[in-house]
């Protein structure tokens, strides 16, 4: 039976957090994102300082508008998770989740603008009727593609207020990525030699060699650090 409960000890060791301080987090709703890849709104929210309890979560999501990736969200524990935006547009706050230089979920400031641009990584490319491309993508999101052309674990730009792709990073040498998983992970690399399933990078003056799969490919046009 699935528990609606959450241990702190019991977190991913992706989540940033004191694990001693309490006995219990808020868990999280099923979403897009894998449990290592996300928390709960109301954790995030209690992180910052923004809220101290869960009683003042609900009370804010219930009176500020709280918008995830364009869309009001009511419920403390929904999931914001890897490259998904926090928006509180009447406290002019714009948060955009992403991995710090220790490899833990963090958040980092992003402008009004930016926060409608969503990097979507595309995990899977399905037909539907008439031929036309699905790209299932890293956070749920499935968007229906005609013009471009993006192949497999590479990274498409998502407008959420044009519901369009306005930018596609291509896997290849010379690519900025930030690493989503192993020994590197939050590292920002440039890629090198791209070989099946593995990639040479470079991590400052260091060369590696990394599962494709750990690769986050970066757009210019968002803050990710």
């Amino acid at each position: 039976m699935t528990k609606r409960h959450l241990k702190r000890h019991a977190c991913p060791n992706t989540w940033k957090l004191k694990r001693k301080a309490e006995k219990y987090i808020i868990k999280p709703r099923p979403g897009g994102h894998p449990l290592r890849m996300g928390k709960s709104i109301g954790t995030v929210l209690k992180d910052l300082k923004l809220c101290t309890s869960t009683k003042e979560v609900k009370r804010a999501l219930t009176d500020e508008t709280v918008l995830v990736n364009g869309t009001r969200v009511s419920d403390f524990k929904y999931q914001v998770g890897f490259m998904d935006v926090i928006s509180v547009p009447t406290k002019g706050i714009y948060l955009r989740i992403s991995f710090d230089e220790q490899g833990k979920l963090n958040v980092v400031e992003t402008t009004k603008t930016d926060a409608n641009l969503i990097p979507c990584k595309v995990r899977r490319i399905t037909l539907i009727k008439n031929g036309t491309p699905q790209l299932n993508c890293h956070n749920g999101y499935n968007i229906l593609e005609t013009k471009i052309k993006p192949k497999l674990g590479e990274t498409v730009l998502f407008d959420v207020s044009e519901n369009k792709i306005i930018d596609h990073v291509t896997l290849k040498t010379g690519a900025q990525a930030l690493l989503v998983g192993g020994s590197f992970r939050g590292s920002i690399a440039q890629v090198g030699k791209i070989e099946e399933k593995v990639a040479e990078i470079k991590i400052g003056e260091e060369s590696h060699v990394i599962p494709i799969r750990n690769l986050f490919l970066i757009s210019k046009k968002v803050k990710v650090r």
